[in-house]
């Protein structure tokens, strides 16, 4: 339930990308006067300036903390289904700052965690390009599941 909300939130209030016309955090309103001579604004994203960056270095911290907790079993099925949620959620993110995100991921995130840079590489690569379907079969099947990932979740571990 609380990825749900991040995801809720970086959908709503994250990103400059443009949004498609039917979002629902877009509306047509106003801006001054009224009759012939108002001036109105349409197709605007209720963005909050700065949470792009929050975003991305905080709702990214928490996703990688919750599958790297000794106790999460990524075989239980309500694991599985909260790596799903996690892997939405960094599309979303992804969705909304495009390279921005991909930049911290590469140059700040992964090798502060001393994460392969082949893992590193394919896990940027699907989430640039692949649909989300795709991508969260990968996140599930092929990134939680690789020894580069597993050293990565023991080195977090001894820290």
């Amino acid at each position: 339930m609380a990825f749900a909300v991040l995801i809720e939130m970086a959908s709503r209030w994250g990103g400059s990308r443009p949004e498609p016309a039917t979002s629902p955090v877009q509306a047509t309103f106003p801006i001054g006067g009224s009759g012939p001579d108002a001036v109105s604004a349409t197709s605007v994203s209720a963005v909050i300036p700065g949470f792009d960056r929050f975003m991305i270095e905080r709702f990214t911290a928490i996703s990688w903390a919750v599958p790297t907790n000794p106790s999460f079993n990524t075989r239980d099925a309500q694991a599985r289904q909260l790596i799903m949620e996690i892997a939405t959620l960094h599309r979303t993110i992804f969705d909304k700052t495009g390279k921005e995100f991909i930049a911290y991921l590469r140059d700040v995130y992964f090798p502060g965690m001393q994460l392969d840079k082949g893992a590193a590489d394919e896990y940027l690569q699907v989430l640039q390009t692949k649909d989300l379907k795709t991508f969260k079969q990968f996140f599930v099947v092929s990134f939680l599941q690789q020894p580069a990932v597993d050293g990565f979740i023991s080195l977090l571990h001894s820290s």
